[in-house]
Protein backbone atom coordinates (compact mmCIF):
# COMPACT_ATOMS: atom_id res chain seq x y z
CA UNK A 1 0.00 0.00 0.00
CA UNK A 2 1.20 3.72 -0.56
CA UNK A 3 2.97 5.45 2.42
CA UNK A 4 0.24 7.83 3.40
CA UNK A 5 2.54 9.47 5.70
CA UNK A 6 3.65 10.97 2.71
CA UNK A 7 0.40 12.88 1.45
CA UNK A 8 -0.40 14.10 4.83
CA UNK A 9 -0.09 17.34 5.78
CA UNK A 10 -1.28 19.23 9.46
CA UNK A 11 -4.80 20.81 8.75
CA UNK A 12 -4.31 23.33 11.31
CA UNK A 13 -1.12 24.47 9.57
CA UNK A 14 -0.38 23.01 6.72
CA UNK A 15 3.21 21.65 7.83
CA UNK A 16 4.63 18.61 6.63
CA UNK A 17 5.81 15.80 7.70
CA UNK A 18 3.74 14.39 10.24
CA UNK A 19 5.22 12.13 12.91
CA UNK A 20 3.91 8.68 13.34
CA UNK A 21 3.63 7.43 16.46
CA UNK A 22 1.43 4.40 17.81
CA UNK A 23 -0.13 4.36 14.32
CA UNK A 24 -1.18 8.02 15.04
CA UNK A 25 -0.08 11.13 13.02
CA UNK A 26 1.49 13.73 15.60
CA UNK A 27 2.12 17.94 14.42
CA UNK A 28 5.26 18.98 16.13
CA UNK A 29 4.62 22.53 15.45
CA UNK A 30 1.44 22.62 16.29
CA UNK A 31 1.81 19.47 19.57
CA UNK A 32 -1.43 17.84 18.30
CA UNK A 33 -2.14 14.06 17.69
CA UNK A 34 -4.09 12.66 15.06
CA UNK A 35 -5.58 9.32 15.91
CA UNK A 36 -6.70 7.06 13.52
CA UNK A 37 -10.05 5.02 12.42
CA UNK A 38 -9.45 1.47 12.43
CA UNK A 39 -5.83 2.57 10.51
CA UNK A 40 -7.77 5.25 8.72
CA UNK A 41 -6.03 8.81 9.35
CA UNK A 42 -8.55 11.22 11.25
CA UNK A 43 -7.17 14.11 10.18
CA UNK A 44 -9.71 17.01 11.34
CA UNK A 45 -7.98 20.45 12.52
CA UNK A 46 -9.36 19.89 16.04
CA UNK A 47 -9.33 15.79 16.28
CA UNK A 48 -10.74 14.91 19.41
CA UNK A 49 -13.44 18.04 19.42
CA UNK A 50 -14.64 16.41 16.21
CA UNK A 51 -14.18 12.96 16.95
CA UNK A 52 -16.32 13.48 20.28
CA UNK A 53 -19.10 15.43 17.91
CA UNK A 54 -19.27 12.31 15.58
CA UNK A 55 -19.26 9.81 18.49
CA UNK A 56 -22.00 12.09 19.74
CA UNK A 57 -24.12 12.33 16.71
CA UNK A 58 -23.44 8.17 15.65
CA UNK A 59 -24.57 7.11 19.05
CA UNK A 60 -27.33 9.36 19.25
CA UNK A 61 -28.91 7.90 15.88
CA UNK A 62 -28.25 3.98 17.32
CA UNK A 63 -30.44 5.63 20.81
CA UNK A 64 -33.20 6.70 18.46
CA UNK A 65 -32.88 3.35 17.02
CA UNK A 66 -33.29 2.06 20.00
CA UNK A 67 -36.33 4.15 21.15
CA UNK A 68 -37.91 3.22 17.79
CA UNK A 69 -37.51 -0.21 18.66
CA UNK A 70 -38.96 0.02 21.81
CA UNK A 71 -42.31 2.27 20.63
CA UNK A 72 -43.01 -0.84 17.90
CA UNK A 73 -43.02 -3.17 20.83
CA UNK A 74 -45.77 -0.82 22.60
CA UNK A 75 -47.49 -0.82 19.30
CA UNK A 76 -47.22 -5.14 19.44
CA UNK A 77 -49.41 -4.89 22.91
CA UNK A 78 -52.11 -4.02 21.24
CA UNK A 79 -54.65 -6.72 20.89
CA UNK A 80 -56.76 -4.96 18.21
CA UNK A 81 -53.46 -5.07 15.57
CA UNK A 82 -55.04 -6.80 12.82
CA UNK A 83 -52.70 -9.77 12.12
CA UNK A 84 -51.67 -8.63 8.71
CA UNK A 85 -50.40 -5.45 10.39
CA UNK A 86 -49.03 -7.23 13.28
CA UNK A 87 -47.29 -9.81 10.95
CA UNK A 88 -45.61 -6.79 8.96
CA UNK A 89 -45.17 -4.72 12.40
CA UNK A 90 -43.29 -8.05 13.85
CA UNK A 91 -40.98 -8.60 10.43
CA UNK A 92 -39.78 -4.49 11.05
CA UNK A 93 -39.18 -4.73 14.01
CA UNK A 94 -37.10 -7.83 13.75
CA UNK A 95 -34.98 -5.85 10.65
CA UNK A 96 -34.72 -3.12 12.88
CA UNK A 97 -33.21 -5.14 15.76
CA UNK A 98 -30.58 -6.75 13.39
CA UNK A 99 -29.70 -3.76 11.78
CA UNK A 100 -29.00 -1.78 14.93
CA UNK A 101 -27.19 -4.63 15.66
CA UNK A 102 -24.65 -4.91 12.33
CA UNK A 103 -24.41 -0.80 12.57
CA UNK A 104 -23.02 -1.61 16.21
CA UNK A 105 -20.58 -3.66 15.03
CA UNK A 106 -19.80 -1.39 12.23
CA UNK A 107 -18.89 1.56 14.17
CA UNK A 108 -17.29 -0.09 16.87
CA UNK A 109 -13.91 1.04 15.99
CA UNK A 110 -14.93 4.47 17.00
CA UNK A 111 -15.70 3.38 20.44
CA UNK A 112 -18.99 5.55 20.22
CA UNK A 113 -19.77 5.14 24.00
CA UNK A 114 -16.52 6.58 25.25
CA UNK A 115 -17.10 9.65 25.89
CA UNK A 116 -18.84 12.72 24.43
CA UNK A 117 -18.42 16.19 23.01
CA UNK A 118 -19.74 18.91 25.39
CA UNK A 119 -21.44 22.10 24.17
CA UNK A 120 -18.25 24.30 24.20
CA UNK A 121 -16.15 21.92 22.34
CA UNK A 122 -18.40 22.03 19.57
CA UNK A 123 -18.49 25.87 19.47
CA UNK A 124 -14.50 25.45 19.76
CA UNK A 125 -14.45 23.51 16.51
CA UNK A 126 -12.93 25.35 13.99
CA UNK A 127 -15.01 23.72 10.96
CA UNK A 128 -18.26 22.28 12.27
CA UNK A 129 -20.19 19.46 10.97
CA UNK A 130 -22.84 20.33 8.99
CA UNK A 131 -26.15 20.00 11.18
CA UNK A 132 -27.31 17.26 8.57
CA UNK A 133 -24.43 15.02 8.61
CA UNK A 134 -25.59 11.64 10.94
CA UNK A 135 -25.50 7.97 10.82
CA UNK A 136 -28.51 8.45 7.93
CA UNK A 137 -26.64 10.63 5.61
CA UNK A 138 -25.92 9.43 2.65
CA UNK A 139 -27.00 5.81 3.74
CA UNK A 140 -28.76 4.47 0.56
CA UNK A 141 -25.52 5.85 -1.24
CA UNK A 142 -23.74 2.64 0.42
CA UNK A 143 -26.07 0.28 -0.77
CA UNK A 144 -26.48 2.26 -4.62
CA UNK A 145 -22.43 1.62 -4.42
CA UNK A 146 -22.09 -1.58 -3.06
CA UNK A 147 -25.12 -3.66 -3.93
CA UNK A 148 -27.59 -2.35 -6.46
CA UNK A 149 -25.37 -3.58 -9.45
CA UNK A 150 -23.12 -2.01 -11.58
CA UNK A 151 -25.16 0.27 -13.91
CA UNK A 152 -24.95 3.32 -11.93
CA UNK A 153 -21.51 3.11 -10.94
CA UNK A 154 -20.31 2.65 -14.70
CA UNK A 155 -22.41 5.78 -15.95
CA UNK A 156 -20.63 7.69 -13.19
CA UNK A 157 -17.01 6.19 -14.37
CA UNK A 158 -17.66 7.20 -17.99
CA UNK A 159 -18.54 10.63 -17.03
CA UNK A 160 -14.80 10.78 -15.97
CA UNK A 161 -13.34 8.71 -18.61
CA UNK A 162 -14.97 11.38 -21.19
CA UNK A 163 -12.56 14.13 -19.81
CA UNK A 164 -9.15 11.67 -19.58
CA UNK A 165 -7.75 10.93 -22.41
CA UNK A 166 -7.38 7.40 -23.23
CA UNK A 167 -4.08 6.10 -21.88
CA UNK A 168 -3.31 9.23 -19.71
CA UNK A 169 -1.22 9.20 -16.39
CA UNK A 170 -3.09 10.76 -13.70
CA UNK A 171 -0.23 10.59 -11.65
CA UNK A 172 -1.54 10.85 -7.51
CA UNK A 173 -5.55 10.86 -7.56
CA UNK A 174 -7.11 12.70 -4.71
CA UNK A 175 -11.44 11.94 -4.58
CA UNK A 176 -12.99 14.78 -2.18
CA UNK A 177 -16.72 13.89 -1.15
CA UNK A 178 -15.56 10.22 -1.64
CA UNK A 179 -18.77 8.70 0.71
CA UNK A 180 -18.58 4.81 0.69
CA UNK A 181 -15.52 4.90 -1.90
CA UNK A 182 -17.01 3.11 -4.93
CA UNK A 183 -16.11 5.34 -7.44
CA UNK A 184 -12.59 6.07 -5.87
CA UNK A 185 -11.92 2.49 -5.92
CA UNK A 186 -13.63 2.57 -9.94
CA UNK A 187 -10.76 5.02 -10.51
CA UNK A 188 -8.27 3.30 -9.16
CA UNK A 189 -8.85 0.15 -10.53
CA UNK A 190 -9.72 1.47 -14.14
CA UNK A 191 -7.24 4.17 -14.73
CA UNK A 192 -4.07 4.51 -14.95
CA UNK A 193 -3.23 6.59 -10.97
CA UNK A 194 -0.04 6.26 -9.49
CA UNK A 195 -1.78 6.19 -6.33
CA UNK A 196 -5.60 7.47 -5.08
CA UNK A 197 -6.44 8.92 -1.34
CA UNK A 198 -10.43 8.48 -0.84
CA UNK A 199 -11.47 11.53 1.71
CA UNK A 200 -14.53 11.94 3.60
CA UNK A 201 -15.88 13.59 6.87
CA UNK A 202 -18.16 10.67 7.59
CA UNK A 203 -16.78 7.77 9.51
CA UNK A 204 -19.45 5.42 8.91
CA UNK A 205 -19.16 6.15 5.23
CA UNK A 206 -15.02 5.32 5.02
CA UNK A 207 -15.49 2.67 7.49
CA UNK A 208 -17.92 1.03 4.85
CA UNK A 209 -15.49 1.58 2.35
CA UNK A 210 -12.84 0.00 3.84
CA UNK A 211 -14.52 -3.48 4.67
CA UNK A 212 -15.22 -3.46 0.69
CA UNK A 213 -11.92 -2.72 -0.73
CA UNK A 214 -10.32 -5.19 1.65
CA UNK A 215 -12.40 -7.79 0.03
CA UNK A 216 -15.13 -8.37 3.15
CA UNK A 217 -18.57 -8.82 2.49
CA UNK A 218 -21.32 -6.80 4.77
CA UNK A 219 -25.02 -7.63 5.24
CA UNK A 220 -27.08 -4.58 5.50
CA UNK A 221 -30.46 -3.71 5.54
CA UNK A 222 -32.05 -1.13 2.83
CA UNK A 223 -35.43 0.66 3.81
CA UNK A 224 -36.54 2.10 0.94
CA UNK A 225 -38.67 5.11 1.40
CA UNK A 226 -41.48 4.13 -1.12
CA UNK A 227 -41.73 -0.04 -0.46
CA UNK A 228 -43.21 -1.51 -3.98
CA UNK A 229 -44.31 -4.86 -1.81
CA UNK A 230 -45.41 -5.73 1.14
CA UNK A 231 -41.61 -7.25 1.97
CA UNK A 232 -39.94 -4.38 0.74
CA UNK A 233 -40.05 -2.04 4.09
CA UNK A 234 -36.86 -3.28 4.89
CA UNK A 235 -34.74 -5.43 2.73
CA UNK A 236 -31.47 -7.37 3.63
CA UNK A 237 -28.59 -6.67 1.23
CA UNK A 238 -25.32 -7.93 0.53
CA UNK A 239 -22.59 -5.78 -0.13
CA UNK A 240 -18.95 -6.16 -1.33
CA UNK A 241 -16.72 -5.00 -3.90
CA UNK A 242 -15.59 -6.79 -7.63
CA UNK A 243 -12.19 -7.43 -6.82
CA UNK A 244 -9.52 -6.32 -3.94
CA UNK A 245 -8.58 -2.97 -4.59
CA UNK A 246 -5.11 -2.59 -5.87
CA UNK A 247 -2.09 -1.15 -4.19
CA UNK A 248 -1.94 2.26 -4.09
CA UNK A 249 -5.43 3.10 -2.24
CA UNK A 250 -5.91 5.15 1.06
CA UNK A 251 -8.35 6.00 2.59
CA UNK A 252 -8.46 9.73 4.72
CA UNK A 253 -10.99 11.22 7.37
CA UNK A 254 -11.13 14.98 7.12
CA UNK A 255 -13.32 17.92 6.12
CA UNK A 256 -11.75 19.12 2.37
CA UNK A 257 -13.39 22.81 3.37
Amino acid sequence: MTNLIEFLACPRCDKTPLETRDEQYHCNACDVTFPAINGIPWMFADPESSLGEWRNRLMMALTKLGHEIQSIETELKNDDLRQLSRRRTERYKKALEQHRRKLQKLLRPLDVQSGTANYESYLALRTRLPADQGLNTYYANIHRDWSWGDEENEASLKQIRSVVQDGAELGRVLVLGAGAGRLAYDIHMSLDCASTVALDFNPMLLLVAQAMISGAELRLYEFPIAPKSFDDDAVPRKLSAPDIVRSGFSLVLGDAL
